[in-house]
Order: structure tokens, then sequence, then C-alpha cells
């Protein structure tokens, strides 16, 4: 199995730190905790699997776009933190993607653009003992492809559970114990 690819892009990775109290308290003595903010855009120009590269059979399969190999991608995130409270915002944007696999199989024509959203919380009850909790994909958002979508599909799955949330809205809470 020969096979080469081709690619083209970039990534972007933007973070910020700051001191709330320095910007909106009267200095350093207001604590208004701090806000950590983060973003990662990744941008796809080319992708391209040639099968049987160097032959006379070779096939160009251009993959920007498709599933999971999306033309722009962005992971963003907040941080606040004030005394033993952490609040976290996480989310993930990709692009819209033909709904056509590698395989020629006929799927949605066009898969929209996706939001996932995370939040999560925790608190620092002592020097020992933190309590946490929080919602992953906090809008439920389930991206419906087809009885078993893609030919690496997990069987019984209707999305592609390596690129889409899979499980819907689920929520988790924990206790952490340092000795």
């Amino acid at each position: 199995n020969i096979n080469a690819f081709e690619t083209e892009g970039f990534a972007l990775q933007v973070f910020y730190n700051i001191q709330l109290g320095e910007v909106f308290g009267s200095g350093e003595a207001d604590d208004m905790g701090r806000l950590s903010l983060s973003a990662i855009w990744q941008h796809t120009d080319v992708l391209d699997q040639t099968a049987l590269a160097g032959t006379a059979q070779s096939t160009v399969i251009p993959l920007k776009g498709s599933v999971g190999v999306f033309e722009d991608e962005w992971n963003v995130g907040a941080f606040y933190t004030i005394g033993d409270l952490s609040l976290t915002w996480s989310g993930r944007w990709m692009s819209e993607a033909d709904g056509v696999d590698v395989a020629g199989e006929i799927l949605p024509e066009l898969i929209p653009d996706q939001w996932f959203h995370d939040v999560s919380a925790k608190y620092n009850v002592t020097e020992y003992l933190s309590v946490y909790g929080g919602v992953r994909n906090l809008t439920d958002n389930y991206v419906f492809i087809g009885p078993g979508a893609f030919a690496a599909t997990p069987t019984g799955w209707s999305t592609e559970p390596d690129t889409y949330d899979g499980l819907g809205r689920r929520f988790f809470l924990g206790i952490r114990v340092n000795m």
C-alpha cells in the first residue's frame, strides 16, 4: 500500500493572562481574580492523499473539507480563578464538512459548522480536599450523519465519534483528596 500526502496550512495560538484587579480595581490589593484566555486556530489549505503514488494507477483524493479534516477549526478557552474557586469554559468550532466519505458513500450533502462547549468549576475546600463538577457538550449538540456513517465508524454509531461528540450532554462531579 503506497500512499503519499500533500498538506499546506497553518496554526496560530494566542494566550492572554491578566490579574483583573490591576485593570478594574484600584491596584494589586483588589483581588478580583485572574482571567486566562486562549485560542488556537488551525487552517488547512490543502490535504491530498495520493493512493499508489508514483504509479500509473495513482489517484489523488482531496481530503480537505471532509469530516475530521476541516478547512478551519478553533479551540478556545477561558479560565477564571479567585481564591479557592476556579471556573473554566472551553469551546471547539469546526467549519462545515462534506458528508461524502472517501469510499464515495452518500451521506448528508453538507454538514454545517459545529460548536461544542464544556464548562466546569472546582473549589478547594482545604489544602487537601477539592470538589469539582461540570457539563460536557453543554448545548447537547449531536451531529447525525447516518447509521454506520463511515467504514471506520464503530458499529452502532450514527455520527463520527472521533470528530463529533457522540454521547450528548453529560454531567460530572468529583472529589479530589491530596495526601
